[in-house]
């Protein structure tokens, strides 16, 4: 996933060709395609690849999000997810995957037996989004929670 560079011999001679560096885009679409199709640890590495290279693109911000749920949900390791939930909402301030972002945090959290902090996110999921498509299962966590 890194640099791609080919050597073109011509006649008598050898010239470099060279072809271009991946963007951040191709490298985010790269690694949705790898984990659409199953080849998880492949998408780990290419959403990981693309933090290192593009910190601080869209692509980037939007990918610890989506890294996070890989984890999480797909590959069981909650301890990873945990940090990208968190510096995608210590980064994106109202972000477009803020409501996704904290209530990862809360599952990783739960995940993890966490309950005083899961508690916590729960609430600043209610407290940013009281009204958005997570809100009753938040709600209903924490009645779980106060038992």
């Amino acid at each position: 996933a890194d640099d791609v560079r080919a050597v073109v011999a011509a006649p008598g001679r050898r010239a470099r060709a060279e072809i271009p560096q991946v963007d951040a885009a191709a490298l985010f679409s790269a690694a949705n395609s790898a984990r659409r199709s199953g080849r998880y640890e492949e998408a780990v590495a290419l959403y990981r690849s693309l933090q290192r290279r593009f910190p601080g693109s869209r692509e980037d911000l939007v990918s610890r999000v989506t890294l996070a749920y890989l984890l999480l949900d797909r590959l069981e390791r909650p301890r990873e997810a945990l940090p990208l939930f968190e510096s995608y909402l210590a980064i994106e301030h109202d972000g477009p995957m803020d409501e996704e972002a904290r209530v990862g945090l809360a599952r990783a959290l739960g995940r993890l037996s966490r309950s005083a902090e899961e508690r916590r996110a729960l609430e600043g999921l209610l407290t940013r989004h009281p009204e958005g498509v997570h809100a009753a299962a938040a709600r209903a966590r924490l009645v779980l929670l106060d038992r």
